[in-house]
């Protein structure tokens, strides 16, 4: 059942954030990361076979939803997930100059990771355009925390365009929503899908 499938997509990373909550080494946190990441794969790849097959899929009704378009950045969220998994397993040992000062920030990156893929995840697979939006709005957080994650001037300050400029787009895009939402509701008058991509 691809429902189960859909189910697992969202756990996996889910699982993978409270496993940084463990008391295991730190060399353990990345090899999980990558362990997580090929599940998460294997998931998708999965999902993308069916719908290819079967055509689009949809559950809960139809708030999730996923198209030929959905599987395929699923795919590229799986693969580049992966592949930064494998690259940051070494890197963020400690590889660098930039060294985590404590066996905690490790965790947290690793948790910040899981979140980010979580809200992609999300992004690609709901059917409602306002839940779409919050997951956006997730992504760059999580994101800014990951681009000012070693607390120096330069990443803290980087993170801090990247926040203005993200929340200033998002902020249009809210606007646009709520437009949309509104040309809906006055022409059709049909309150509960008017942000629905199917309905629109």
């Amino acid at each position: 059942m691809i429902s189960m499938e859909l189910a697992c997509l969202y756990l996996i990373p889910l699982l993978a954030s409270a496993w940084c909550l463990l008391p295991f080494k730190p060399s353990w946190l990345g090899r999980m990361q990558v362990v997580a990441n090929v599940a998460l794969l294997a998931i998708i790849c999965k999902i993308v076979q069916e719908v290819s097959l079967n055509g689009p899929q949809h559950f809960a009704g139809q708030f999730f939803y996923i198209d030929a378009l959905s599987a395929l950045l699923l795919l590229l969220i799986g693969l580049i997930g992966l592949f930064t998994a494998l690259y940051s397993m070494r890197y963020m040992l400690g590889e660098t100059e930039e060294k985590p000062r404590t066996p905690w920030k490790l965790r947290i990156y690793h948790m910040l990771f899981n979140w980010f893929i979580l809200s992609m995840l999300g992004m690609v697979t709901v059917n409602s355009l306002g839940v779409y939006w919050v997951a956006i709005e997730a992504s760059t957080l999580f994101s800014a925390f990951l681009v000012g994650y070693y607390s120096q001037k330069k990443p803290i300050e980087a993170a801090w365009k990247y926040i203005i400029l993200c929340t200033v787009g998002l902020a249009f895009a809210l606007i646009g929503l709520i437009l949309a939402y509104y040309a809906v509701h006055k022409a059709q008058g049909d309150i509960q899908q008017g942000l629905d991509w199917l309905y629109l």
